[in-house]
């Protein structure tokens, strides 16, 4: 069971909710978040490209700049080599896009994923010298590849890095490759104060500048703004700063009803969305996974493509391959999360600080989905390995207070291939050192038993009558949420439950509660049958269980402590709002019930 704390920094709720014509509820999540000013709350409704940071204070971009416009005065061959996920192949449609149309002579590599795995290798090096590269441009990768980078400078060709994963550190100092030029904020002394971009977000303001940079209309800026958003969501980084800008603008400009790129229209009305609204959900959990799915499953080049491509007809096969791919991956990931958690549940393996599972029949583009489910399962760090034809593969999901990128970098001798972040790596290993792994990372591990326990921060306990559409449009302009930024998390304590259906084939259960004044409001729950039935039946008899889970509440009284997020439930034309719960709780006695 989750650990409730409600967040309550103290100010002025009534002067401010006055000052500002906002609700107290909205005034008290603004002042959790240290908004507690006029000055500070103009600030963050300013959601401008003018106020990011220019992007020629960022090391090494004025160099990459000239070594580009070079390359295309002089009409040298550029290869960009991505990677093979959403950030990987938006980085790369970006400035491939972007490049072409200023004259440049410009084509990609992405690398397959099982065949070659994560960044740049020497067989790929060598292919591309082959093919008369002049210009190598790595994004989304780079910044660990220091042999590679040697061998393609050793082949006669220039390389720029344009990465965001954190550079080594070898005996506390920075090692970067011998590339001609590196975008990394989080390289030592680069004065670009904003840290948390992603590849994409990197490569778009990279492009945005070089345009600006030598004077030429930019009429790809918003497509192109599109894509470096789409891959802020996926990646999973901080949605503040730079970042924040980048989203907001990207979703507005996918709402707008004139979105400039015929794949993502194709793969949007693949999802059945083109008339629907496109936010943080419809990105991470429907388009998102479909970008992704090529890479797991057959090769990144298709949704590369898919971005690239002017033929609508293209797109459109394209977007149902992808479409089709990303359920055959859900299928694989379902299955094997099921089977996997059921085993660590009852093992004491499962009973680890850092869980390192080994399977070799696991698919292993999935391995970091399955790490993800675990985590979230089981509130612990977890890493899942997989077999492959040159050794093993793994991919961990770290939870806050670990940081997984510093831990495997204490254990760099078992790798032959390491990277990530501090929520989030990747590594390749000799099979037999996997028990060593799994050895020091637990010896090395000073996480407690609280740490495995989840907190949920509540912004705001409040009547379910303060549940309105003033108060939901309120919580609207601080959008997008995610890492960083999450969505405000409210309560209510003692709700009543009207009516209850349990769909456990989908795994959901629709609540229907009563406000005090009488007016009914939907909540609904995802993945919880489970934990639900068990707490009922631990608080009532067989006989009131089985109503309960039926819905026969006529003689039966049940209120539940609900944690949840707002939301809008829409169908068949009438729109009304709706609970998504986070937790639950059966009501805790409190002293003033005694």
């Amino acid at each position: 069971m989750a650990n409730w704390i409600l967040k309550r920094k103290k100010a002025d709720i009534t002067a401010m909710a006055r000052a500002l014509d906002l609700s107290p509820v909205f005034c008290q999540i603004l002042i959790n978040r240290d908004i507690n000013t006029k000055r500070k709350y103009k600030e963050l409704m300013s959601r401008s490209l003018n106020s990011l940071e220019d992007i020629k204070t960022m090391r090494g971009v004025p160099s990459a700049f000239q070594i580009v416009q070079n390359a295309i005065l002089n009409s040298e061959k550029i290869v960009v080599y991505g990677d093979y996920d959403v950030d990987g192949v938006m980085s790369t449609a970006i400035l491939v896009k972007g490049l072409s149309a200023v004259g440049a002579y410009v084509g990609y590599y992405i690398p397959a994923r099982m065949e070659e795995g994560y960044g740049l290798n020497m067989d790929a090096v060598d292919k591309i010298a082959e093919s008369g590269c002049d210009l190598l441009i790595l994004c989304d990768n780079g910044i660990a590849s220091y042999e590679e980078i040697e061998h393609a400078k050793s082949k006669g060709m220039k390389v720029i890095i344009i990465d965001h994963h954190e550079p080594p550190i070898i005996d506390e100092a920075q090692i970067v490759p011998p590339a001609d030029a590196i975008i990394n904020p989080k390289q030592a002394n680069c004065k670009y104060s904003f840290k948390h971009l992603c590849a994409a977000g990197l490569c778009y303001l990279f492009i945005k500048g070089f345009y600006k940079n030598y004077g030429i209309d930019f009429p790809l800026d918003k497509e192109l703004l599109i894509m470096g958003a789409i891959a802020t969501f996926c990646d999973i980084v901080d949605l503040t700063g730079d970042n924040r800008v980048i989203a907001y603008l990207g979703l507005e400009a996918l709402n707008d009803g004139d979105i400039p790129n015929e794949g993502l229209k194709a793969l949007i009305a693949q999802k059945n969305y083109k008339k629907k609204l496109i936010d943080e959900f419809t990105i991470g959990f429907i388009i998102g996974p479909c970008i992704n799915a090529s890479g797991r499953l057959e090769h990144a080049s298709l949704s590369v493509e898919l971005m690239l491509s002017a033929d609508f007809g293209k797109c459109t096969e394209y977007a149902q391959i992808l479409s089709e791919l990303n359920e055959e991956r859900k299928g694989l990931t379902t299955g094997s999360c099921e089977v996997i958690l059921d085993k660590l549940k009852t093992s004491d393996e499962g009973k680890d600080k850092v869980i390192v599972v080994y399977d070799e029949e696991l698919h292993e583009s999935i391995a970091g989905i399955v790490a993800g489910r675990i985590k979230e399962n089981l509130h612990r760090p977890a890493i899942m390995i997989t077999k492959t034809e040159a050794g093993a593969k793994g991919s961990g999901r770290s939870i806050e207070g670990y940081n997984m990128f510093e831990a495997l970098s204490e254990c760099k001798d078992l790798f032959t291939r390491f990277g990530g972040h501090p929520m989030a790596a990747g590594f390749s290993l000799p099979v037999e050192n996997i028990d060593e792994l799994r050895r020091r990372l637990n010896e090395n591990c000073i996480l407690t038993d609280d740490d495995f326990v989840e907190v949920i921060k509540v912004d705001s306990i409040m009547n379910l009558d303060d549940v309105t559409f003033k108060i939901y449009e309120e919580l609207r302009t601080i959008r997008p949420f995610g890492k960083a930024n999450r969505e405000p998390i409210l309560g209510t304590l003692s709700a009543q439950v009207l009516d209850i259906r349990m769909i456990d084939e989908k795994k959901t259960i629709i609540f229907i509660f009563k406000t005090e004044s009488g007016r009914k409001i939907r909540g609904v729950a995802f993945g919880k049958n489970d934990y639900f039935q068990d707490m009922i039946r631990a608080s009532f008899d067989e006989y009131d269980s089985d109503k309960i889970f039926t819905g026969m509440l006529t003689n039966l009284e049940l209120r539940l402590d609900i944690l949840y997020y707002i939301t809008i439930n829409e169908y068949n034309g009438d729109v009304s709002l709706q609970l998504n719960l986070r937790d639950f709780r059966l009501p805790m006695v409190r002293s003033e019930d005694k």
